[in-house]
């Protein structure tokens, strides 16, 4: 069981990992070159698309990383390189709540807008940096909770 659990959870942050960096250096870049474009707007309708892929592994990984801890007996929020990762899970989650949501549910109904024919809206582009810029924090996040999972300080 526990073999399996280890397994799912890498896979989980793998693809969460995965998709953070196809997003941060391939999608970004190319949607700030094609910016004002049909491609651009199409760029950036697919980069808001995939919330409940990310959701669902982020879940995935919160409760893979419970049920490890649980059977592990490693429990929660010790001074501990686990229970540091979970502080860190903890801090993504609410600051995707708080920071990376609202801008994405706002820039979702602005390109929507931009499908339709709308006109462009003045604060899109500097909301487009700030997303991305809340985004790369979370990367952050992600890249040291990987660095705990393999560095397992004081272990």
């Amino acid at each position: 069981m526990a073999t399996f659990l280890v397994t799912l959870h890498v896979l989980a942050a793998a693809a969460w990992l995965g998709g953070a960096a196809y997003e941060r250096f391939v999608v970004v870049p190319d949607v700030r070159r094609t910016w004002s474009t049909p491609g651009g707007w199409a760029l950036l309708r697919l980069m808001l698309r995939p919330e409940r892929l990310v959701v669902g592994t982020v879940a995935l990984l919160a409760a893979t990383g419970a049920a490890m801890a649980i059977i592990g007996h490693d429990g929660f929020f010790h001074l501990s390189w686990v229970g540091a990762k979970q502080a860190v899970l903890v801090l993504i989650v609410v600051g995707y709540l708080l920071g990376v949501r609202p801008g994405l549910t706002r820039m979702r109904r602005d390109v929507e807008r931009l499908h339709r024919g709308d006109a462009e809206r003045p604060t899109l582009r500097p909301d487009f940096e700030r997303l991305v810029t809340r985004l790369d924090v979370i990367h952050v996040g992600i890249v040291v909770n990987v660095i705990l999972a393999i560095w397992k300080p004081g272990a």
